[in-house]
């Protein structure tokens, strides 16, 4: 066991570093510092000190914020996420009770009508929703009308769900080029699927340049994580739940490219909102 008189002319041989690194390791054991490291300091030592306890300060605060908004803005994406997916599920319901009402409904129409039809085509005539006719005999139109329209709400409802008539292309993740305007459950489609593409390039720029500035900050502390464990594990939370966001959404947009570089401007504006120097100068 070392003496206390032995203990104290140890902490008078520390450097500025060595003191900062012992304030460092106490805060992320969750723990006070030792006294001794402040009252053995020499005079000389305190600027270069107090610039180290700023530095942790600017990563464990500052830097610390920013970790949690970014946590904020992948829960969103994930959210948007299970919007897409009760998107497709509400479409994949549709689509049963389309393909139920196309194979049992029978569409009304009146005798005369139907024998019209049938006079225009050589092949068997069926209707656009339906597999085959209820005729309705001569004097009973107004009837056929009234079932017919009645139907129709229904049909017209199908036709307008999120993705019916779009589902297998949703489903292989690629749809044929055709022409024309596009469909409002296409559009709706897409621009959940290009939210979260672009949303999850962003936050993943972010999460590394976030990654960056501790890097450079642990050079001054001899590659020591200068974040604290609850700072580190929200951003290496970050980076699973972006990496399983990618896995996922490629299932619908096809490969997704994360950026491998680093965005130096997104580093040089995250230095400035720290308030941390570039520490490679």
């Amino acid at each position: 066991m070392i003496s206390t008189g032995r203990l104290y002319k140890l902490f008078l041989a520390l450097t500025a570093k060595e003191r900062a690194l012992l304030v460092l390791k106490a805060w992320k054991e969750g723990g006070d510092e030792d006294r001794l490291v402040r009252s053995t300091m020499p005079d000389d030592q305190g600027p270069e000190f107090n610039r180290y306890i700023e530095l942790m300060n600017a990563v464990n605060q500052r830097i610390g914020v920013f970790v949690i908004m970014e946590r904020i803005l992948v829960d969103q994406l994930s959210l948007r996420y299970g919007w897409l997916l009760t998107l497709k599920l509400w479409a994949m319901q549709d689509l049963h009770l389309a393909c139920a009402f196309f194979a049992r409904w029978r569409e009304p129409i009146g005798e005369s009508e139907h024998r019209v039809l049938q006079a225009e085509h050589k092949e068997t005539i069926r209707p656009d929703w339906s597999m085959a006719y209820d005729v309705y005999p001569d004097g009973h139109e107004e009837c056929a009308e009234r079932a017919r329209a009645a139907a129709h709400i229904i049909r017209d409802t199908l036709r307008n769900s999120p993705v019916v008539t779009d589902l297998p292309y949703l489903f292989g993740g690629s749809r044929p080029p055709r022409e024309g305007t596009r469909s409002v459950r296409e559009e709706l489609w897409d621009a959940h699927v290009d939210r979260l593409r672009d949303g999850l390039v962003s936050r993943w720029a972010e999460m590394r340049a976030a990654e960056e500035v501790l890097a450079e900050v642990a050079v001054e502390f001899e590659s020591e994580d200068p974040a604290l464990p609850d700072v580190r594990a929200i951003l290496a939370s970050i980076r699973s739940d972006l990496m399983e966001l990618r896995e996922q959404l490629s299932a619908h947009a096809g490969a997704i490219d994360l950026p491998a570089d680093v965005d130096q401007e997104l580093v040089i504006k995250l230095r400035y909102i720290a308030g941390v120097a570039d520490t490679n100068r």
